[in-house]
């Protein structure tokens, strides 16, 4: 609690432990001992008022991104590795995030920080942060900064009771820092009441045999060496420590160890070594402290602090099983074991010791392993035994005992085998063209279709477990998709029970539930062991289509009218995919949301987020965009599991959990893990845990259902045919999420972002968000100029005016074709307001320069931080951005040198499946990113527009798809922004700010204005609809009342908050996809005349900004008519490449000439000749005109002065 105190403490165990004591060594200790002293800590950014009273720092978050910041500190990164951080939060919200600075590096930025999980639940808990898990945590360290929560208006209370550097982790601490709170310990025999002041906990004799014991706890005693009391007692010799476990719940001497103390009323530091005793096994629920054998009423004890120390030879197991979930009897398999050293030393030689239960038998080598110089803090082993199954199929157990020196059987686990009997030959079964239901010979009952195939294998007691295989054709052979797991352990407790129990899942009855060739379905009624006579029961119903490529399953667990039940654990719809087949291989694997892998690659990894971020098997439910995930081998075969979200699994509950290792790293097997479960994240389970740590009840006579759709495509299109999967299990394309207002109001709104929020009237420009300095964003008056054409809006058009009156007296020709502060590329303000001598010239340089920095491949350079990328590398996100420039640039302006380099990027961007790399500003090159997925489309539409070709459709197309599973498709109830929010990548900021489970539309709106550039060439999915959701998420995100964020939208909303985070962007994406909506196409439009190919000779291309542009009549290098339709009033400029004007030629509007001109800016209306372009500028007086270029037809009369 207090510096000087622990620091003696800390002394007289180095002493006493020849240097070797296991407390750790701390600096830089906040601990807000002092009232009003916040010890240099200041409220940086929302969060007031900021006090200290009572050992407590007391903050309230105002607005989004809180954070504080520390004074200077000076300590060494490598030897402080930890925090320490004792916090109370009610933010509702389970991000925190702990900055840092060194010496070398002296900024507090994005690169070095370290998210860490908060539970907000308004109670004390301690966070222990490993900070070496970030690369840059080196050197010096010189400043920190804490975000406590995300935030938002309101977003509730922070307290801080310690904020503490350590060398080493404390498995469990209490250090009595709050005046009034006695952290869960209670006097109960002997003892005042106890109560803390001063950082004391404090109490006093009043009878014979004085303890108190501690809170509840749940530790594996195996990770606990020993205890540290740091207390102060005037009476008695010695004192004792006592504790409890969940097989053994009675206090007894048995389970306690005596210790020597020295009662002279000062402060003495005493550990009490427990590794090593007979009792010290098991989880250890409670602690007892008898604090002096003294029995002089009113003597004064006092605790400065209580430690749990890890043990500094703690050898866990980290899996333990078969190499496989199916075993046929007859047959060899083997057993791994990984186990990770969780101590504070290395362990110089561990056995590991297998025992089998007759049935199985070791095939070759000694029952037992060594390991030797297992590092210290994580460090992994691991061992392998190959054995037989033996003829009985059944229930068989293996038993693994690790043996440390001094410490025998320091660790113990078994693990139940299941032998089966071996599935019947693939082509013994007959197949059918239709769904069909039957039990084969050998008494396995088989349900399929034409294409899908499921065998619940003849066993013992009934039918499990369950295979599954696919096909492609009729013709084709069955492939093995790999086996259902229907028989996983069941975790439960019995009422009143304090400790879960694991009761096997034997195999039950079998019927056929429907045997018709349009649909026929099965029923598996497994056992539970030992509780099926308590009334306990499962079942699972199997049923298939005609012609079906998946499998619907539901099952149940039910109660019966006995007695109730907690479940920890049901997991009876878990695919082992690969098993038996292509095992651990595959050619990628997609968890929506979550990961997206290719071959090699392993989930879970730190290729896009650092430790311990990256352990994400079983995440919260909101993190999955589209409730799926699948795995897609080598041979073309996609398997997977796809579920509704929103399913009531029991009453007033959905959302299943979910877990996803692939390969199988959970159960160290061959083949990867796809698991649905109950109960739900976070309710019940805590995220990246397979088992309840809040039960849910069942009670009596009723039930829990789950819900799932097997896939087994043996003939899909690709990884992504996943989310196609589940929208057919959906049974449509989902609607966004209502928005009531017109898209006029919405208009509106956007409007009060670029007429107060964002703009700047000094400077007549706007900021990109708030905050940020302001620019010249011709590309945002062009918007408003779209405002005033669509509702009428005088104060959009003159501000748009405004603005580019200033840009042009202001700036060099050519301002108007500037890009800043635009996510979506497009040249339109020149179009509409002129600046077309410089902007043309503009838009030349800016191929030209794309065009040099161009590699040989067609390939692109990275950008970014260096940190982030390969130099060397190509990604597909550095690429695409450029293509569709160079593609729109070159089309436009017919240069063939563009065309040509733009379709050797289209062609190299062919070698990528997986979108990666547009945001490498922020984000690691190899993060899956929605961004790379948008500009793909953007560019090979633009592709197909220039040169015809349908191979640039379909890329589009596959494109298009591969940003499907970055969008939510489902939502919770009343959840109104998640349908159609977008998360960005799956991945982090600098490897450590996560993104996961939180939406960036303005990401996700790039991406839908792409699809609707796509649908106006292809209609083979509804890209319109989706393209409108994704829109009217952003809707929903916008802020829509009056005020100093009015018309913005946020860069981030958190999706398991459900809460807005900063900054606030510009309205730029939402209003071109409005537009999009109300039918009026936001770009340029470029008509093709001639050619389909732009780059040949004889193709005309006319570019305009408008409403309407088609062709009335084209004569090669003659004459060329075209319809153009604007607004009445509105200027029309038409820039027309590929063309060369004959010296008799002239333009003609509605048959009447127009007047050639020197300066096509000044001039209201004429054309001229900017070769190689000609430049026409028309009035619209009405509606519709016919703008005609070059020598008219002899045929056609009514020409004046022709």
């Amino acid at each position: 609690m207090f510096t000087h105190r622990l620091s003696i403490f800390l002394a007289l165990c180095l002493i006493a432990a020849g240097g070797q004591c296991a407390i750790p060594s701390e600096t830089s200790r906040f601990d807000f001992s002092t009232n009003g002293n916040a010890q240099g800590w200041a409220p940086t950014h929302s969060l007031s008022p900021f006090s200290v009273s009572g050992g407590v720092l007391t903050t309230q978050i105002t607005d989004n991104d809180p954070y504080m910041t520390s004074p200077v500190v000076s300590f060494s990164a490598s030897t402080y590795r930890y925090l320490s951080l004792r916090m109370k939060s009610t933010a509702g919200d389970r991000n925190g995030e702990i900055f840092f600075a060194t010496s070398s590096e002296p900024t507090i930025d994005a690169k070095k920080s370290v998210v860490f999980e908060v539970i907000a639940d308004g109670q004390w808990h301690t966070y222990t942060i490993d900070m070496s898990v970030n690369s840059k945590w080196t050197g010096t360290i010189t400043r920190y900064r804490l975000d406590p929560a995300s935030g938002g208006p309101n977003g509730g209370t922070i307290q801080i009771d310690n904020f503490v550097s350590l060398s080493a982790p404390p498995a469990l601490m209490w250090d009595f820092g709050v005046n009034g709170d006695v952290e869960g310990w209670t006097a109960i025999h002997s003892l005042a009441p106890l109560s803390t002041g001063g950082g004391l906990l404090q109490t006093s004799l009043t009878g014979v045999d004085p303890y108190m014991h501690s809170p509840q706890i749940s530790l594996n005693a195996l990770s606990i060496g020993s205890i540290a009391v740091n207390m102060r007692v005037h009476a008695g010799n010695l004192a004792q420590v006592f504790w409890i476990t969940s097989d053994d719940p009675v206090w007894n001497e048995t389970k306690s160890k005596t210790f020597p103390m020295t009662a002279d009323g000062s402060l003495h530091p005493y550990e009490v070594v427990l590794e090593g005793h007979p009792s010290w096994k098991g989880t250890v629920t409670r602690m007892r402290i008898d604090p002096t054998d003294s029995s002089s009423i009113g003597s004064q004890v006092r605790f400065d602090s209580i430690w749990l120390i890890p043990s500094r030879n703690h050898l866990a197991i980290e899996s333990f099983g078969p190499d496989r979930t199916l075993i046929p009897k007859n047959s060899s398999f083997a057993i791994h074991a990984r186990v990770k050293n969780m101590g504070t030393a290395t362990i110089p030689m561990a056995t590991l010791s297998i025992e089998l239960s007759p049935g199985m038998a070791l095939s070759g080598g000694l029952a037992t392993r060594s390991l030797e110089n297992i590092p210290n803090e994580g460090g992994e082993a691991a061992a392998t035994w190959n054995v037989s199954a033996g003829t009985s199929a059944g229930i068989h157990t293996a038993t693994l005992t690790i043996d440390l020196i001094g410490n025998p059987a320091h660790n113990r686990m078994s693990q139940r085998i299941f032998i089966s009997n071996p599935a019947p030959a693939v082509e013994s079964i007959p197949s059918t063209s239709h769904a069909t239901a039957f039990f084969d010979a050998g008494g396995n009952l088989v349900l399929q279709s034409a294409f899908a195939r499921l065998v619940a294998l003849a066993n013992p007691g009934g039918h499990s477990p369950v295979m599954l295989y696919a096909r492609t054709t009729l013709e084709s052979p069955w492939k093995l998709a790999g086996v259902l797991a229907t028989l996983e352990p069941l975790t439960l407790k019995q009422m009143g029970q304090s400790n879960p129990v694991l009761a096997d899942v034997l195999p039950g009855s079998a019927s056929i539930l429907m045997d018709q060739p349009d649909l026929s379905s099965i029923r598996l009624s497994p056992q539970v062991s030992g509780f099926s006579d308590a009334g306990l029961s499962c079942q699972l119903d199997f049923s298939i289509t005609r012609e079906g490529r998946t499998i619907d399953c539901t099952a149940r667990l039910g109660a019966g009218n006995q007695q109730d039940f907690q479940i920890c654990r049901f997991a009876p719809l878990t695919f082992k995919v690969g098993e038996g087949s292509f095992g651990s291989q595959q050619k990628q694997a997609l968890f929506p949301g979550v990961e997206w892998l290719v071959s090699g690659e392993v989930s879970s990894s730190t290729l896009d987020i650092a430790a311990p971020g990256n352990i994400r098997f079983a995440p919260d439910p909101h993190w999955i965009t589209v409730p799926s995930m699948g795995v897609f081998s080598n041979d073309g075969l996609l398997c997977g599991l796809a579920w509704e979200a929103t399913q009531e699994w029991a009453p007033g509950k959905i959302m299943p959990a979910a877990a996803f290792a692939s390969p199988n790293f959970l159960e160290n097997q061959n083949n990867h893990y796809l698991s649905l479960f109950l109960p739900s994240i976070p309710d019940h389970v805590l995220p990246n845990q397979l088992t309840a740590s809040l039960p849910y009840d069942l009670l009596k006579n009723s039930w829990m259902d789950l819900e799932a759709r097997i896939i087994l495509d043996a003939a899909p299109k690709d990884t992504i045919s996943l989310v196609d999967h589940w929208l057919d299990l959906h049974g449509h394309q989902p609607a966004a999420y209502p928005i009531n207002q017109s898209l006029e109001k919405s208009i509106e709104i956007s409007r009060q972002a670029l007429l107060t929020t964002l703009w700047g009237s000094e400077t007549r420009c706007w900021q990109h968000a708030t905050g940020f300095a302001c620019s010249p964003t011709p590309g945002l008056a062009y918007l408003l100029w779209l405002d005033y054409l669509e509702t009428g809006s005088t104060a959009a058009r003159d501000r748009a005016l405004d603005a580019v009156t200033y840009y042009r007296a202001n700036n060099s020709p050519g301002i108007l074709s500037s890009q800043t502060n635009m996510h979506i590329f497009g040249w339109q303000a020149p179009f509409v307001f002129g600046d077309w001598n410089g902007s043309i010239d503009s838009m030349v340089s800016y191929g030209v320069g794309l065009s040099l920095q161009m590699r040989s491949d067609g390939s692109y350079p990275p950008f970014g931080d260096a940190s982030l990328v390969d130099p060397n590398g190509r990604e597909l996100g550095w690429t695409a951005r450029r293509a569709y420039s160079l593609v729109s640039l070159g089309r436009q302006l017919k240069r063939s040198d563009f065309l040509t380099n733009g379709k050797k990027s289209l062609d190299h961007m062919k070698t990528f499946s997986v979108p990666r790399a547009a945001q490498t500003w922020e984000i690691p090159q190899h993060t899956p990113d929605i961004l790379a997925a948008a500009q793909a489309v953007e560019a090979y539409v633009a592709g197909y527009e220039a040169f015809q070709r349908l191979d640039y459709l379909y890329a589009a197309i596959y494109w298009a798809r591969a940003g499907l599973p970055f969008v939510w498709f489902w939502n919770p109830p009343e959840w109104v922004t998640m349908r159609y929010g977008s998360v960005p990548v799956f991945g982090a900021t600098f490897y450590t700010g996560s993104w996961f489970g939180r939406a960036v539309q303005w990401n996700g709106l790039v991406y839908a204005h792409a699809l609707n550039m796509l649908a106006e060439h292809d209609s083979s999915y509804p890209w319109k609809q989706i393209a409108d959701g994704i829109t009217v998420s952003a809707l929903h995100q916008q802020v829509a009342e009056p005020g100093p964020l009015a018309g913005t939208y946020p860069d981030g909303w958190n999706m398991v908050g459900n809460y807005p985070q900063p900054v606030y962007i510009n309205p730029e994406n939402i209003l071109k996809n409005i537009f999009y909506m109300e039918g009026r196409n936001p770009n340029l439009t470029t008509l093709q005349m001639g050619s389909p190919n732009a780059s040949d000779s004889g193709t005309v291309l006319a570019t305009s900004r408008c409403d309407h542009l088609s062709t009335a009549q084209f004569i090669p290098r003659q004459f060329v008519s075209i319809e153009i339709s604007n607004p009445i009033g509105e200027t029309s400029r038409i820039l027309v490449a590929g063309f060369v004007m004959p010296a008799a030629g002239g333009v003609w509007v509605d048959g009447i000439p127009l007047e050639q001109v020197n300066d096509i800016d000044a001039a209201s209306q004429g054309w001229r000749k900017k070769n190689p372009y000609i430049l026409i500028r028309v009035p619209q007086s009405q509606v519709s005109h016919t703008i005609s270029i070059g020598v008219p037809p002899a045929a056609v009369g009514h020409w004046q002065d022709y």
